[in-house]
């Protein structure tokens, strides 16, 4: 047993002298018999690092699927929104449309515009918007209903529809069975407080101001804040 524990003692001096330098005089000689002796294993066990177990790895997918299941619909979300956003931005010029429309024409009818290409030519005394729509690909058109009497405006004249396609409308349809991909913005005058459509009709000489909604409760979580209500109001084209 003391043979067996000096060899164990002096396996650091064999670290250093039978590994490290090679041999010399000053090795002991336990060092040298400890290493022609001992199993190879020995040797193995001392430098072998430890990987993950099984457990571990199964901690580590968990927590990645749980935040995938979070986050992926979060995303989804957000895409959609940015979605709806950005053809609220493309309808900005049909807003400017009716606005000059409604303020240049002193009598008549304004036709309506049915949301993509060119404007259907115009019958006499009937003005037109101007506006001119291209097909995208998230949102198909922007149609505009026309205005029978710029005079004495009546409700749902002026309206602009927008109607959307792709990921937008598979959204739409999700949240709601039946629920047109449309976000549908309302000319009016006075104020918009906490509603679709403006608290007064459009008014000659007065300005422009805009109401926004959709057609259900349920795909309020895709629209802005200022459109999360709803509206019954009739789009052009539809």
């Amino acid at each position: 047993m003391t043979f067996i524990v000096n060899l164990q003692a002096n396996f650091a001096d064999f670290d250093v002298c039978a590994v490290g330098r090679g041999w010399h005089a000053d090795c002991s000689l336990e060092g040298v018999i400890f290493f022609f002796f001992t199993p190879r294993s020995f040797f193995m066990k001392r430098t072998m690092q430890k990987g993950f177990t099984l457990i571990e790895l199964m901690i580590v997918v968990a927590i990645i699927g749980i935040l995938a299941a979070v986050a992926l619909p979060a995303y989804q979300d957000y895409t959609v929104r940015a979605r709806v956003t950005e053809g609220l931005s493309l309808a900005t010029a049909a807003k400017t449309a009716v606005a000059e429309t409604f303020a240049n024409t002193a009598s008549g009818a304004v036709a309506p515009y049915a949301g993509v290409g060119a404007q259907a030519a115009v019958a006499a005394n009937t003005a037109a918007y101007g506006y001119e729509y291209t097909a995208g690909t998230n949102v198909t058109r922007i149609s505009i209903v026309g205005i029978a009497d710029v005079a004495a405006p009546v409700a749902g004249e002026g309206v602009i529809g927008i109607t959307y396609a792709g990921q937008v409308a598979g959204a739409f349809q999700a949240a709601a069975a039946g629920t047109a991909p449309v976000l549908v913005l309302t000319p009016g005058s006075g104020t918009v407080t906490n509603t679709a459509t403006p608290s007064g009709l459009l008014l000659p000489g007065s300005p422009v101001v805009w109401g926004c909604g959709v057609r259900a409760t349920a795909v309020f979580k895709f629209v802005p804040a200022n459109c999360r209500f709803v509206t019954a109001a009739a789009i052009a084209g539809a």
